[in-house]
């Protein structure tokens, strides 16, 4: 009945490991795909995610071979898409309008959260409004490419006639010669021009009067999505993660187009180009290609009323969806469910994985905390002066808030800006204050704007002198986001510290649940040895060998895994002492490895140049070093000689363990300590194991506050060097931890 269900167990493990090795092969063995992506202007840091996507290896990594097209004046980057030309285009919010009028295109994300197009104006003309373009001249297409200048006019009562239209030129000509008041432009390169002539400009942004377009959107065919669903998901995730690097490194990416992909720029025009953008991407704040469907119909409705479509259609056709990740995990469990054993195992790396996952977004929650509240505190303020209640002062940005002119709020009362049950309370700090008393200068109050709505604000006053009289000063701050983010917060933070607690509690009923019926096989299996053993052929005794190791190497594997955990999660109990290394570690280590060599054909050398071996360290931590390396050696060694050298170094007590093994190949020394890290990869490779002895063998040492290195030459022979300071004792280790 044993040797059945063992046998049913290993054919199960078989088929599992003969899936996931062909899935793997087949997988590797897929080309790359061919795919063509077409810009909408020429090469500029306004493209720099597609070119860090290609150039850090994204694409590649999604099976994409991707090729990136340039466009210039007169190109027609839609007619490319539809006729087949190219699978994905750089497009404005103008692709909704070609949606409605019947074009079979999908946008699958916007970069720029805010279209980057203005009005700019040279700063003596007095153009800081939209209002203030009534009667100007002003250089602006009469067609769809301004439409979010011309719905930003009409939103503030200003129509086609009650202007002068002048034709586009692309250039700064007219604006310098003020045969023009203000022109079309883009916040990323043309006021820069002006300030490389020294002169000052102004800029009114459409977002700014509730016209907010999305600017260069991701977009490809229904087709494309229907029939490729895959390729598209891959290319928008390996696409936005190059627009993730570049912001974050974008002097590297500057260097990179300057070098590959236009020389006749200049580095300047690219870093404000890069910095124009941040205002309008949002990199730190807002998932790069977010967009949403409300915003869309806003914008669809907007080309509608100026007469770009005929009717508004249902956008859902046009808005892209991501695909379900169902497909993935039901292949999970089926495989789970054939090979129970190899469920157990998989679970155990697969709670390590989410754990290091809950722990990458809780520091990523952290630190979009306090990005947050960078951005809040650095924020243009509200700020009115006022002397007793008078208003005397205030500034633009608490005229936005409040949805008042400048003019119409000097000379108001600050109480009719506030909720009728906070008047008094403020009114009697107010007088206490003026008194000189030392009373909270911050607090939160509600401000109604002039639309009659309210909304909460903190409030930071102080006495100041203004023009020889007493006032005070206030500062406004919208804290209505604010308080989201820290409610946010709270919970995220309530629901890792359950997830922690839930994986804590899972990995300990895992050791039980696994280790138990294991045991329980290694008790039947040698009762039935020691029956029938000297009753059997050689290949069924072997067959006993084979099941040992075997279970051997799931104990290990799991006393890896649990041993990670425990130095992942913080709770191993280090209990540091003096003592000799030869006699407590390095001498039974000897003895033992020396039989398996021996069994190997293997020479097993222990060269001692010293006679002090005292160090003080953990001592259960030290033998798992020691026995990792020297178990590898033996392992990855099928000739030659291993040797286990003691020397020292100044203080430092130094263990050089060396074969004449397979050797490691320099590109992957890098990775040698990284967890689940293998140089052969997939279920067809020479050596077992699991990728961890060796992690766990740099963690000890930095336990330990030992130096670790190592030494390679594929095909020669490794070298691994341990170093101790014997001058460390328990309150070094107390100051250094």
């Amino acid at each position: 009945m044993a040797k059945r269900t063992f046998n049913i167990l290993i054919y199960a493990i078989i088929i599992v490991f003969n899936f996931a090795s062909l899935k793997a092969q087949s997988e590797d063995s897929v080309p790359l795909e061919k795919i063509k992506l077409q810009l909408k202007w020429r090469h500029q840091f306004q493209f720099a995610g597609y070119y860090a996507a290609l150039e850090k290896g994204f694409y590649k990594d999604a099976g994409l071979d991707v090729e990136i097209l340039p466009s210039g004046p007169g190109a027609n980057e839609l007619q490319e898409l539809l006729k087949g030309n190219v699978q994905y285009i750089i497009s404005n919010s103008e692709a909704v309008v070609n949606y409605l009028n019947g074009k079979p295109i999908v946008v699958l994300g916007a970069i720029f959260q805010h279209s980057p197009a203005i009005f700019l104006s040279k700063k003596e003309s007095g153009i800081t409004t939209v209002q203030d373009l009534f009667g100007k001249r002003i250089m602006i297409q009469s067609n769809i490419e301004s439409a979010e200048l011309i719905a930003t006019m009409k939103s503030e009562g200003i129509d086609l006639g009650e202007f002068t239209a002048v034709p586009m030129t692309y250039g700064l000509d007219g604006l310098l010669a003020g045969t023009v008041d203000a022109i079309h432009a883009y916040a990323t390169d043309k006021p820069y021009e002006l300030s490389k002539l020294g002169i000052e400009y102004n800029i009114i942004y459409p977002h700014k009067y509730s016209v907010d377009f999305y600017g260069d959107c991701l977009v490809t065919t229904k087709d494309e999505v229907e029939n490729n669903s895959e390729r598209a998901e891959k290319f928008r995730d390996a696409s936005f993660k190059g627009w993730q690097y570049a912001m974050k490194h974008v002097d590297e990416i500057i260097d990179l187009i300057l070098n590959k992909y236009n020389a006749k720029l200049d580095a300047d025009v690219l870093k404000f180009e890069a910095e124009a953008m941040r205002s309008l991407i949002f990199p730190d704040l807002i998932e790069i290609g977010m967009i949403n469907p409300g915003r869309w119909e806003t914008i669809a409705q907007t080309y509608v009323d100026l007469g770009f479509a005929e009717k508004k259609q249902n956008l859902d056709d046009f808005i892209y969806k991501n695909r379900s990740f169902l497909d993935e995990w039901l292949e999970i469990i089926i495989i789970a469910v054939v090979a129970g054993l190899v469920l157990f195992i998989f679970t155990l790396l697969w709670v390590i994985q989410l754990r290091k996952m809950v722990n990458s977004r809780t520091k990523e929650l952290q630190e979009s905390e306090k990005k947050y509240r960078t951005v809040i505190e650095n924020a243009s303020d509200g700020i009115f002066i006022h002397q007793n209640g008078v208003l005397v002062l205030v500034n633009k940005s608490a005229c936005e808030m409040a949805g008042y002119k400048i003019d119409e709020l000097i000379g108001k009362s600050i109480f009719d800006l506030l909720e009728k049950d906070e008047i008094a309370k403020i009114e009697e700090n107010y007088k206490r204050r003026l008194a000189g008393e030392n009373i909270s200068q911050i607090y939160i109050t509600r401000i109604a704007r002039k639309n009659g709505e309210f909304f909460e604000a903190e409030i930071n006053s102080t006495v100041i002198t203004f023009e020889g009289n007493l006032a005070i000063l206030v500062i406004i701050r919208d804290v209505t986001q604010r308080k989201e983010i820290e409610y946010n917060l709270i919970k995220a933070k309530e629901k890792a510290e359950y997830s922690e607690k839930l994986k804590t509690d899972f990995l300990a009923q895992m050791s039980h649940e696994i280790r138990t019926p294991i045991n329980t096989i290694f008790n039947f299996l040698s009762l039935i040895k020691e029956e029938v053993f000297n009753k059997v052929s050689d290949d069924v005794q072997q067959c006993f060998y084979l099941m040992n190791g075997a279970g051997k190497r799931i104990i290990r594997t799991i006393d890896l895994i649990l041993n990670m955990s425990q130095f992942q999660e913080g709770t191993y109990e280090a209990k540091f002492s003096k003592f000799d290394l030869y006699e407590k570690v390095l001498h039974n280590l000897f003895l033992e490895y020396k039989k398996l060599s021996n069994e190997k054909g293997l020479q097993f050398l222990f060269n001692n140049d010293i006679s002090n071996y005292q160090i003080f360290a953990d001592e259960y931590t030290i033998g798992q070093i020691f026995q990792n390396l020297v178990d590898n050696a033996v392992k990855y060694t099928e000739s030659g000689k291993i040797e286990i050298t003691v020397n020292r170094d100044g203080d430092f007590l130094v263990v050089e363990i060396s074969d004449t093994g397979i050797g490691i190949a320099n590109e992957y020394l890098p990775n040698l300590f990284d967890s689940f890290s293998q140089e052969e990869k997939g279920y067809t490779r020479k050596y077992e194991g699991n990728g961890l002895g060796l992690a766990l063998v740099k963690s000890y040492c930095d336990l330990n506050k030992a130096e670790i290195s190592v030494k390679s030459e594929k095909n020669v022979g490794t070298s691994f060097t341990v170093k101790f300071n014997q001058g460390f004792k328990l309150e070094n280790f107390d100051k250094l931890n």
